[in-house]
């Protein structure tokens, strides 16, 4: 048996989350409207809430999209699992609109409860796919299987976000290698 209503028009997800990623680089979280992304993407607001019932959900669904080319998969080889996810990470950062929302929306976080739920649900996530990352290096005796993930995901993601938000010193594919081999001294057996 089919579902309700209408069927989905082919893009509309696209242009609501254009729209969604465009309003948050220009107006943060505060200014983000279902009604702004709506009129931005041409859609009525209600098949903005249909698909996403609050803003706060349309945030979380940008935060996966813009992370989406980020692999954090385990192909048996830690070190290059690993430089891998952070090349990824640092290429994510880098994108444009990437650098125009993700500073802005974590500074959003601290004015709101709903913000900062959607994001710890997204970084809830992303930590776990790396602590499996790491189970799996712990699993092939590539690391140590005393190792704290938790401080060990730290010592990977750390220094990325420190560059990126502190010092805005440059990330590139070789801060990504260094970083890797740094912690993995650490981790190793």
């Amino acid at each position: 048996m089919g579902g309700a209503g209408r069927p989905r028009t082919e893009g509309t997800d696209a242009a609501v989350l254009a729209a969604a990623m465009q309003l948050l680089a220009e107006r943060g979280y505060d200014g983000l409207t279902m009604e702004g992304v709506a009129a931005r993407a041409g859609v009525a607001k209600t098949t903005v809430y249909r698909r996403w019932p609050s803003r706060a959900e349309l945030v979380l669904e940008v935060a996966n999209q813009i992370a989406a080319p980020v692999r954090l998969t385990a192909t048996g080889d830690l070190r290059r699992d690993l430089v891998a996810a952070l090349r990824d990470i640092i290429g994510v950062l880098d994108a444009p609109i990437a650098r125009r929302i993700i500073p802005r929306i974590l500074a959003d976080a601290g004015e709101s409860e709903e913000l900062t739920a959607v994001l710890t649900a997204f970084w809830t996530n992303r930590r776990g796919r790396l602590r499996d990352l790491l189970s799996a290096g712990v699993a092939a005796g590539e690391i140590r299987p005393d190792l704290d993930l938790e401080v060990a995901a730290d010592a990977l993601y750390g220094p990325v976000w420190y560059r990126y938000l502190v010092t805005r010193a440059p990330l590139t594919a070789s801060a990504a290698e260094a970083i890797v081999d740094r912690a993995m001294e650490g981790m190793r057996p």
